[in-house]
């Protein structure tokens, strides 16, 4: 790779020369011979040599574009998908481009996985549209951090190359599967039908699930004056019922808990596929990742899957512990007794890619806080620790749930463990 281009070089300052060569014969023989032939002779080689200046001053080197993902629908993409592409190019100034190589490459998290190089021709406004699909993309953070466009003159010469850069970034969701009926939701105490918490005759708590039209008898307190301005109408405060237990879904992010990266990919894929049933049964649920650290994200940020969470979802990659192993364990359960949401307990999924005798004792943590649930290991290996340990889980009022592939979620859910 290196000889060619070295040998690329050595052509390109090979033409620049001789084409100097050339121009300043042209003017010695102007000088000394004369002449309207040498006149004429010099003269189109200067405009030629203006044209070539030209060109490597402006064109194409000003070349401007912008990326479009999905077409006119924007929607969350998910892994395993395609992703159609449209790219606009524009060439400011005037001199004339017979054509347009573009190479578009496409990274994730700062890695080259795909090159698109094409010919595109420009019209009369001096733009051009490339569209083309990116083949099938994986969970992640893609961007396309720089598109090439390269040309020749009118007479093929000299060769002219520009690029962009596009500081867009295409988050890729992780991939989901739907679930109809989680049976350890229901099963630990405190949980109800979630069909039963939003009945009118239910005591309501001060969190506000909502917005709703006006039901005559509201209280004026209840009355949301904001949306009402926008909306034109009465609208009112819904405030989720008393009784539902927080849901908590959390994702371990110890790099030594998965022994391979698909095991942590099918983790995250789990926790994004119960976070989409949770809000599709409008119970509250939070989102946490245990690392070096706890990360959180509040019932209100779920319940709106804000951009933040989609991101975080789709750029989340394990860890490394630190070695102060105990100062780190008291650290994120310190950062879970203080924050308001967690104080009071609940219902836990804890997600992981193996049951640890360290799993076990978080989990032992969590279970004097009021905290009781399932642990789902998402993994083709189960060790010989794991079938051990995963006997202890009763005492905690937990329940474990090996899951070796996406579509073994909803019925190991339904408590289907064949």
């Amino acid at each position: 790779m290196t000889g060619r281009s070295q040998n690329s070089h050595i052509r390109k300052y090979l033409v620049v020369y001789v084409s100097l060569l050339i121009y300043v014969s042209l003017v010695f023989y102007f000088l000394f011979q004369g002449g309207k032939t040498s006149f004429m002779v010099l003269a189109m080689a200067t405009v030629l040599g203006a044209y070539w200046i030209a060109g490597l001053f402006g064109g194409i080197r000003k070349a401007e574009g912008t990326h479009q993902f999905g077409g006119e629908r924007v929607a969350p993409i998910q892994a395993g998908s395609h992703i159609p592409v449209t790219l606009q190019l524009h060439m400011p100034g005037w001199m004339p481009i017979p054509y347009i190589e573009v190479r578009d490459e496409l990274y994730r998290f700062d890695s080259l996985i795909h090159v698109q190089e094409t010919i595109v021709f420009l019209d009369q406004k001096r733009t051009a549209t490339l569209k083309y699909h990116t083949p099938i993309l994986e969970r992640g953070c893609y961007q396309f951090v720089r598109t090439t466009c390269t040309t020749r003159d009118l007479f093929g010469l000299f060769r002219y190359r520009g690029h962009f850069k596009n500081g867009q970034m295409l988050y890729v969701l992780p991939q989901m599967i739907p679930i109809q009926n989680w049976k350890h939701v229901s099963k630990y105490k405190g949980s109800l039908d979630p069909e039963a918490f939003f009945t009118k005759h239910r005591r309501e708590s001060t969190v506000v699930d909502g917005i709703r039209d006006y039901v005559h008898g509201d209280r004026l307190s209840r009355i949301h004056w904001n949306a009402t301005a926008r909306s034109g109408s009465l609208k009112s405060k819904q405030f989720e019922p008393e009784g539902a237990p927080m849901l908590a879904i959390v994702l371990d992010l110890s790099q030594g808990s998965y022994p391979t990266a698909a095991s942590f990919e099918l983790a995250v894929s789990i926790a994004a596929s119960l976070m989409r049933y949770a809000r599709r049964m409008k119970r509250r649920v939070v989102i946490a990742g245990v690392g070096d650290e706890l990360k959180l994200w509040s019932a209100e940020a779920v319940r709106h899957e804000t951009t933040g969470l989609r991101e975080w979802l789709s750029s989340v990659q394990p860890a490394a512990l630190p070695a102060s192993g105990e100062d780190h364990e008291a650290a994120w359960l310190r950062a879970w007794q203080k924050h308001p949401e967690l104080r009071r307990g609940g219902t836990i999924a804890w997600i992981s890619g193996s049951l640890t005798v360290e799993q076990e004792q978080r989990l032992s943590h969590l279970s004097k806080l009021n905290w009781n649930g399932s642990f789902i290991a998402a993994s083709q290996y189960a060790s010989q620790d794991a079938r051990r340990l995963s006997s202890k889980l009763s005492r905690y009022d937990y329940c474990y749930i090996p899951i070796e592939r996406l579509d073994q979620l909803p019925e190991r859910l339904e408590g289907n463990t064949a």
